[in-house]
């Protein structure tokens, strides 16, 4: 299944892979224990390490997912990450050591599990459509968002898009809940409006994914709006081709 919101995955780049692209699945398929073990086996020790400190079977199976999905998203632009070395940044934003050209960026909520990869700095978020809270719009949102809540035509679906958009943006410029409150709004769905950095972050949602939404901001330095959409693989389709 693809969701998309516009024609094509990929886009002219320079060197590294040339494309941004955002693959979600089903992690409830790693229930299956022989299937969590053998996806396991495909994953760099380094990546691991982020799943073993999760306590609870659940969390662990969408941080095994999110990884695999990971690795087969690199496998597809012919990069064995194996040969990769992951670090994290400053603020905690995980990366890869050593190529400024390759960017990627996790989410899970529910069953789901996101994973964007680019030649551009990314984020990306996945959140249940939840009911809107207007109380916590005023303590999360800056002052141009809580104000366009309250005119929109659909409340709750506004809510969860600013909000995973936010979290989206927060986690491409790797500094995440240091961003202060007010100093950008995701009112516009294409892009990120913000005081004090001329950069370009391209906004865009998906929806309709069995009551989620998803998010991803795109730091665009190109001359064009990258076309994107979100590809859907199951574990099994995953795990056949890592």
């Amino acid at each position: 299944m693809d969701v998309k919101p516009s024609a094509s995955a990929c886009t002219p780049a320079g060197a590294g892979i040339k494309c941004t692209k955002l693959y979600i699945t089903d992690a409830s398929a790693l229930e299956d224990t022989a299937l969590y073990e053998r996806v396991s086996s495909f994953i760099p020790y380094r990546l691991m390490s982020g799943v073993y400190k999760y306590k609870q079977n659940a969390d662990r199976r969408r941080a095994l997912a999110v990884r695999a999905l990971l690795i087969y998203m690199l496998k597809e632009e012919g990069i064995n990450a194996g040969q990769l070395s992951f670090t994290y940044a400053e603020y905690g934003k995980p990366v890869f050591s050593g190529d400024e050209k390759l960017y990627f960026s996790f989410s899970h909520s529910g069953t789901w599990a996101l994973c964007a990869l680019s030649d551009m700095p990314v984020g990306c978020d996945v959140e249940k459509t939840v009911r809107g809270n207007m109380l916590i719009a005023q303590k999360a949102f800056c002052e141009e968002e809580t104000e366009a809540l309250k005119t929109c035509e659909d409340f709750d679906t506004e809510f969860c898009r600013i909000w995973t958009a936010r979290e989206s943006y927060m986690k491409c410029t790797g500094l995440g809940f240091l961003c202060p409150r007010d100093s950008f709004s995701a009112v516009n769905k294409e892009s990120v409006r913000q005081k004090d950095d001329d950069c370009r972050y391209e906004l865009y949602t998906y929806e309709n994914i069995e009551n989620y939404i998803c998010s991803l901001c795109v730091k665009n330095d190109k001359s064009f709006r990258p076309d994107i959409k979100l590809t859907t693989l199951s574990i099994k389709e995953i795990c056949s081709g890592i």
